[in-house]
């Protein structure tokens, strides 16, 4: 308890420069002045630990006693002071009887008496630092004195730490409610403080980013601030770039110094909560008190006031198990031994695991240990390495498992199983890394079921790291041992797995494509029974439908063999593929229907690498269908998904198909950014999508009126496709593009020989699409009547329920020709229809055009009435053919995946828009609405 009187504080100099709380010292100042006129004053200065509240005492003491018209009483009160300690210490009266039971009026009168004889010879300030830890006898006798005093000239001045209570903190609370109570609340310093605290203490001006590091380091708090400039200033460090630094570096020492200074001095008991909360961490907050108790090796009512006293102290947040800052813990920690500090993280991580804790919890507490493991800790590595591969967080999931292979010592063959669960999120996050996980497990095994099973995560995973011609090596020769060692059933279904897992690994790359195909056809086409033989029937599919050598109709049972009975939640790759196989063949409502279970599926599980490749795919699709718009919300979804993942080589296809949608639209810069944007020396290898972003270039040359770069572009994307063998006329329809090209440039005979062959494949080929692509391409490179016969047929060929955007571009170049042939009537006609048909797709740029050669050909343009169908999503859509062409709810519901209820959802919405009543209305309005949009009605 500090004694009545004054403490020295320097000169009044220093009163008057008293950083950042001039405007407090005022105000007690003022109150002063009223207590000599004899008014009664009151002034409650709060604020947490170290915010300065002695230090503005200490000022407002020194200017009291230098003023000599108040005299000065003041105290500090201490915890578990004694009854009435704090009211004798103010009047210098001993106080006999003073238990705390018994508050009686004599007391009370005999301290007021005293108090009132002092009044008297001059007017009184009583200043009462750390109030809050006030005896309750003596913040009863203040409430007394207050309601008596009113004419005595008498300030009282109380300072309370908010963050810890105390037995005073009650009376404090009532204080602060007195209609004559001035609160003054002491918080952080801001910049301008801390910059004027710095510049007096290292006697210089301090830089901006010094300021700014000085207040993170200690959050404005002046007791830290003083500390840190006063270890600053002994080192003679300057507040510049450099000294910020160095700030950073001596706050850290700072803060642990000063906690573990106030730790030393607490009881044993202290100490061990001290650690115990230190070694659960973040955790420790949400444990139950007597697991704490058990770690600290204390009973449990005995962690509650250890708790109350480390906050008190500022070491822990007030009310919580948790430290007041990192840096604290870190100290805390760091002075254990590590035998120390392995006892207690071993005895922590058992008492949270029988506690029931989940096993990423556990896992988090036993991570710091180095050396051998115990079974049961790598159990618990494993089961929260599962958890937080389930939830998405591989790095995390990464984390563990490095820590279960790290503890496995020379035991090989744990080790290799340990690198193959380890490869299973590192591929998330780092495929490159994950491959070689996969060959040194390969490498340490022996079992030709344990390396063929390894063989299959390897291909999985070359296909993320755009390593699949090692993947099809590895898996090839591990095929070929199984063919040769094949003895029963399961041995068949493990070679199965592996040569279906081949197919999907080389099929993705230009340079193992080849040896994909070759294998392709020695392998046994399955009935498609299971999960596996479906994805061997869907990649059969697919390759089929790239070389087109065939009929379409052969890869379409292929694929549909590899969709039945297919799950899409469980079987993404065979989906994926099937679906693709399918929308090369025409069989677009399929395909499209294929993709939409898939995309949901994708999203439900968030498997979110996958959702942007189907998303994207999608997308290419629906734009292939001539629903623009609808491609151009897939893609910018595509690429939203794909942003957010940790490696970004799923961006190409997202990126080139919303590209793809904006050049249509005419957003042609927005589209230079996406393709600029795309890593291509990553990409020039992937089959399937290196094509579409070739071909996206050459259209986006082509809108700036760069004839020369499109037709690079484009002759680069047939020198691919060649290279790999694809052949499929509707992959890309860049010959198409190059044909008019060639055609627009007075150059025909340079594309006539591309055209017969790509021709020639989509006649074998043979669906509506591929046939009406080839009649185009011929026609341009025609004149005359010969062009208008081959255009012509093209208009009736393409099916302008999957390919209106192909149709009216078709309409387009027939148009064209027709003005050439000074065929103005038939132009208008066309160009007309080919107008209304763009727009309706979304394909603002195709329509702008078409609208300019069909004011060219003297048209008038009348308002744009567009068909109610163009009001229908796409699943809408589909589901209003399945019903026309007579199918069931439940039919409808089995081909395109949905259920039945979707069905009667997406039905109630094609009424709706169509103002029709049911099925049985749908032909007559569907059928009005294409003979409204026909040139030839």
């Amino acid at each position: 308890m500090t004694s009545t009187g004054e403490r020295s504080v320097g000169t009044t100099t220093r009163a008057r420069e008293l950083i950042g709380r001039a405007a407090e010292l005022a105000e007690l100042s003022s109150l002063a002045s009223s207590a000599v006129s004899g008014e009664v004053g009151i002034a409650l200065v709060r604020g947490t630990a170290g915010m300065g509240k002695t230090t503005l005492l200490d000022e407002f003491s020194r200017a009291v006693a230098v003023s000599g018209e108040v005299r000065l009483l003041r105290v500090s009160c201490q915890e578990h002071a004694e009854c009435f300690s704090t009211a004798r210490a103010l009047v210098g009266l001993e106080c006999p009887g003073a238990e705390p039971e018994v508050l009686s009026y004599r007391v009370f009168q005999d301290l007021y008496r005293r108090l009132a004889e002092l009044a008297a010879a001059s007017p009184l300030a009583l200043v009462i630092d750390d109030a809050h830890q006030c005896d309750e006898a003596s913040m009863h006798w203040l409430e007394f004195l207050l309601r008596r005093a009113t004419d005595l000239p008498l300030l009282l001045v109380l300072a309370q730490r908010v963050d810890t209570p105390g037995p005073g903190t009650s009376g404090l609370t009532w204080l602060a409610a007195h209609s004559r109570c001035s609160v003054l609340e002491l918080g952080p310093f801001g910049y301008g403080e801390i910059a004027e605290f710095a510049e007096r203490a290292l006697l210089d001006t301090p830089d901006t980013c010094f300021v700014d590091g000085c207040a993170e380091i200690t959050g404005g708090n002046p007791l830290v601030l003083g500390r840190l400039l006063d270890e600053l200033s002994r080192e003679g460090v300057l507040p510049d770039a450099t000294g910020a630094v160095r700030a950073e570096q001596l706050g850290e020492q700072v803060l642990a110094a000063s906690a573990l200074a106030q730790l030393a001095s607490r009881p044993e008991h202290v100490r061990a909560v001290a650690e115990a909360v230190a070694v659960l961490g973040e955790t420790a907050e949400d444990v139950p008190t007597g697991l704490t108790a058990a770690l600290a090796g204390v009973q449990p009512g005995v962690v509650v006031s250890a708790l109350e006293e480390l906050s008190r102290i500022g070491v822990t947040v007030p009310g919580e198990a948790g430290y007041a800052h990192p840096v604290i813990r870190g100290a805390v920690l760091a002075r254990l031994d590590e035998a120390r500090l392995r006892q207690l993280r071993t005895r922590a991580g058992r008492l949270l695991s029988d506690a029931g804790r989940p096993a990423e919890e556990v896992a988090e507490q036993l991570r710091g240990l180095s050396g051998d493991l115990e079974r049961w800790m790598v159990d618990i590595f494993r089961a929260a390495a599962a958890r937080a591969e389930t939830r998405g967080a591989y790095d995390v999931a990464v984390r563990y498992l490095t820590t279960v292979l790290q503890s496995l010592g020379d035991n090989e063959s744990e080790r290799a199983r340990a690198r193959v669960a380890l490869a299973g999120p590192l591929a998330k996050i780092d495929p490159d890394a994950a491959l070689d996980q996969l060959r040194r497990a390969l490498a340490a095994t022996t079992p030709l079921r344990e390396r063929a099973e390894i063989a299959v995560r390897f291909g999985q995973t070359a296909v993320l790291a755009q390593g699949a011609l090692d993947g099809v090596k590895v898996l090839g020769a591990v095929a070929d041992e199984l063919a040769e060692n094949r003895r029963g059933e399961a041995i068949g279904e493990l070679l199965a797995l592996v040569e279906s897992t081949l197919l999907v690994c080389g099929s993705t790359e230009q340079d193992s494509i080849a040896l994909v195909r070759e294998r392709a056809r020695r392998i046994e086409l399955p009935e498609g029974r299971t999960a596996t033989e479906r994805q061997t029937l869907a990649m059969t599919a697919l390759l089929a439908a790239s070389e087109a050598r065939e009929p379409a109709s052969h890869a379409v049972s292929l694929a549909r063999r590899a969709l039945r009975g297919a799950g899409v939640s469980t079987e993404s790759r065979a989906c994926y593929s099937a679906a693709i196989a399918l929308s090369f063949a025409d069989e677009v409502a399929e395909s499209l229907s294929t993709m939409d279970a898939l995309v949901v599926a994708c999203r439900d599980k968030a498997e979110r690498w996958t959702l942007a490749l189907a998303t994207a795919t999608r997308a290419l699709m629906l734009h292939t269908a001539g629903d623009v718009t609808g491609s151009l919300a897939d893609a910018t979804t595509a690429t939203l998904v794909a942003g957010e993942q940790p490696s970004h080589d799923v961006s190409c296809l997202p990126n080139t198909a919303l590209a793809a949608a904006l050049v249509e639209r005419g957003e042609l810069d927005r589209a230079e950014a996406l393709l600029d944007a795309v890593q291509t020396a990553r990409f020039e290898g992937f089959i399937w999508e290196w094509p579409h972003y070739l071909q996206t270039r050459a259209r986006l040359a082509r809108a700036r009126g760069d004839l020369d770069g499109a037709l690079r572009h484009l002759e680069h994307c047939g020198v691919v496709l060649a290279d790999a063998g694809i052949t499929n006329p509707v992959l890309t329809r860049w010959w198409v593009d190059a044909a008019c090209l060639h055609a627009d440039k007075k150059q025909p005979a340079k594309a006539r020989e591309l055209v017969e062959q790509a021709s020639e494949v989509a006649r074998r080929w043979g669906t509506p699409r591929a046939k009406g692509l080839a009649l185009v391409a011929r026609g341009v490179l025609e004149k005359g009547k010969r062009s208008l016969e081959l255009l012509e047929e093209a208009v009736e060929v393409l099916p302008d329920d999957i390919a209106r955007l192909d149709v009216a571009f078709a309409e387009y170049r027939l148009g064209a020709q027709l003005l050439r042939e000074d065929d103005s009537p038939a132009a208008r006609s066309h160009l007309r229809r080919a107008l209304d048909m763009a727009t309706r797709c979304g394909a603002t740029a195709l329509g702008a055009a078409a609208g300019k050669l069909h004011a060219d050909a003297g048209g008038r343009l009348h308002r744009h009435i567009a068909s109610p169908v163009d009001t229908l999503t796409g699943s809408e859509r589909r589901v209003a053919m399945l019903a026309m062409a007579g199918g069931s709810n439940r039919e409808i519901g089995d081909a395109l995946r949905i259920t039945v209820r979707t069905v009667e959802v997406h039905l109630t919405n094609v009424y709706r828009k169509l103002g029709v009543a049911g099925r049985a209305e749908l032909a007559p309005v569907l059928d009005s609405v294409r003979s409204a949009h026909d040139p030839g009605q």
